[in-house]
């Protein structure tokens, strides 16, 4: 079978350090801790599919406005987190 594009996978083709720190991005975001901006910019520094890049930008906008719901929001839609 062909090998599936990396967008089509979004939790597949992450590393496993990647999916450990999109773990951890969920739980910062449902505790409403600050760290989850870092968490964002680590994530991003990995270089995920561009459907989660996208996902991380709107997450770390809604964490820029403190607004951890609309950021938490924005992690589901974009694949990163098990609905």
């Amino acid at each position: 079978a062909p090998a599936e594009p990396l967008a089509a996978a979004p939790s597949g083709a992450l590393s496993e350090a990647a999916q450990g720190m999109l773990a951890r991005l969920e739980q910062l975001l449902g505790s409403g801790d600050a760290d989850a901006a870092d968490v964002v910019d680590q994530l991003l520094a990995t270089s995920p599919p561009a459907p989660l890049a996208q996902a991380l930008k709107r997450v770390g906008a809604a964490l820029g406005e403190f607004d951890f719901d609309a950021a938490a929001a924005a992690l589901k839609e974009g694949g990163g987190v098990p609905a």
